[in-house]
């Protein structure tokens, strides 16, 4: 999993998840990273296009703006 500017904050947050992701803190071997990966979890933003471009599966994330949740949450239905 690369990341370069969160890592302690990531690998906290995926300490317990199965298979032990690997954290790349170097950038400039996340090109690795990716080919070695099947599927890439990812913040919005430049590493997407980054990912595209390496033709890797990916799921983005994105953290909306406090008001717009709230709006969405109420215009929006869920299963869940």
């Amino acid at each position: 999993m690369p990341t370069v500017s969160r890592g302690a904050t990531v690998a906290d947050a995926v300490r317990a998840w199965p298979g032990a992701p690997i954290i790349v803190h170097r950038p400039e071997v996340k090109y690795d990273a990716f080919a070695a990966s099947k599927v890439a979890l990812a913040a919005s933003g430049s590493v997407a296009l980054e990912l595209a471009l390496a033709k890797l599966p990916m799921v983005v994330g994105y953290r909306l703006n406090p008001l717009t949740e709230a709006v969405l949450d109420r215009v929006l239905q869920v299963a869940r």
